[in-house]
């Protein structure tokens, strides 16, 4: 989910998106489920060749993990079928017990959850090329125990930070969210704490619209 909500302009140029599971027995009984996620580095550069770097940052109780490329070429591109390949790709979720996360090749994380139901306990090293399956990715697993017939959900947070949006009239413009020079980090434990709040109105505009 993207809440962009027209009628809230800084939540509506956020560069948030959500993305959120429920698990929910139907057959009566309870079963042990757990989740996997990853998002590649490939993200936030235009060729896999390029490097790139990932780290953790820790603010206001919650840990993001980071990843974006080594060089950094902020505005130094322009025209068709190009990616983006400056800023950063950050990926957060509420902390809690039963959540893991990890900078680690997606191949190894992908079959350590499949076979044992774990991720790597220890990063990457960095940087590296963004590569495919052998690349650093952005890992998470959720332990939701238990789950019978009351839903259990989870969620996790993805912000890019693109640091400056467009050059005009020879000045470098940053996005309308950080308008007030609010780097990503100190806004990102607000979308953890509104996306409640974002929720429903995005699922009210939807119904509406």
């Amino acid at each position: 989910m993207t809440p962009a909500l027209p009628a809230d302009l800084d939540i509506m140029a956020r560069p948030v998106s959500y993305v959120t599971w429920t698990a929910q027995a139907n057959d009566g009984n309870e079963h042990n489920v757990a989740l996997y996620f990853d998002a590649s580095g490939q993200l936030a550069v235009e060729t896999s060749t390029q490097q790139v770097v990932a780290s953790r940052l820790h603010f206001g109780g919650v840990t993001a993990l980071r990843i974006g490329s080594q060089q950094q070429p902020i505005l130094q591109k322009s025209g068709d079928f190009i990616r983006i390949d400056w800023g950063y790709l950050y990926v957060t979720a509420p902390s809690g017990q039963g959540t893991e996360q990890v900078i680690t090749e997606p191949r190894a994380a992908r079959w350590a959850f499949v076979e044992t139901g774990s991720i790597p306990a220890d990063d990457a090293e960095t940087p590296s090329p963004a590569g495919d399956w052998d690349a650093p990715a952005l890992s998470y697993r959720f332990d939701l125990g238990r789950v019978g017939s009351p839903p259990v959900s989870r969620y996790v947070v993805l912000a890019y930070d693109e640091v400056f949006s467009v050059q005009y009239l020879n000045r470098w413009l940053r996005p309308y969210w950080r308008r007030k020079s609010r780097p990503l980090p100190a806004c990102s434990k607000t979308p953890c704490e509104t996306t409640n709040r974002s929720r429903p109105g995005a699922r009210n505009l939807t119904k509406n619209s």
